[in-house]
């Protein structure tokens, strides 16, 4: 007699799970849970009496400042949860958004109206999707462009004598990287206009 086999692969499990996942992506208030196992079981324990013990509360229209930790962006961040439960570091004005409107759908950020990173006032916060946080950003004159780019190799100022040095046909794409530091195809971009027309107004 033969047995069917009822088990499913982990491939099919993961996928079935992903699913499950994907349309139930929504960070709850309620799911930030910090608490004690075992027998007692597992009850709330006080993050958001926490958080507002670390928040200098002023009056409604007014900027509410994060005093704790300051993460490497610039925005308050606290670690919610034990061990036990998941312990994660969120950001602070995320947290103040999660406990006035109590959930956040998945791919959404959290902005300010107030352009002030430390503050978690509820009424200075809003939600957005990424594009609109990068032309809220923009509009607020807060991305990085030219040499305060993060991922700049070469300067602004030397762009204009790149191509004009490989115009001239007095160096080759690679021996130009070589002088500047960077990899032929990098300098070959630079040449061609596909890089450095956004970062740098030439």
């Amino acid at each position: 007699m033969r047995y069917k086999n009822t088990s499913q692969s982990s491939a099919a499990k993961a996928a079935a799970s992903g699913a499950t996942v994907k349309s139930q992506q929504v960070v709850r208030m309620a799911d930030l849970v910090e608490g004690r196992g075992g027998n007692r079981g597992t009850r709330p324990v006080g993050w958001v009496k926490r958080f507002w013990h670390n928040t200098k509360r002023g009056l409604p229209d007014e900027c509410w400042e994060w005093q704790s930790t300051i993460g490497r962006f610039g925005y308050g961040v606290m670690c919610v949860g034990t061990r036990r439960m998941n312990r994660k570091i969120h950001q602070a004005h995320r947290l103040s958004y999660l406990i006035q409107h109590g959930e956040i759908r998945y791919g959404l950020c959290v902005l300010h109206k107030c352009d002030n990173r430390k503050c978690v006032n509820p009424n200075h916060l809003f939600l957005g999707t990424r594009p609109e946080n990068q032309q809220d950003a923009a509009r607020k004159n807060r991305m990085a462009w030219g040499d305060k780019h993060s991922g700049v190799k070469i300067a602004c100022v030397d762009v204009p004598k790149i191509k004009e040095m490989y115009a001239a046909g007095q160096f080759t794409q690679k021996e130009l990287g070589k002088m500047f530091g960077v990899d032929r195809r990098h300098i070959g971009r630079i040449v061609n206009g596909i890089r450095r027309t956004k970062l740098c107004a030439l």
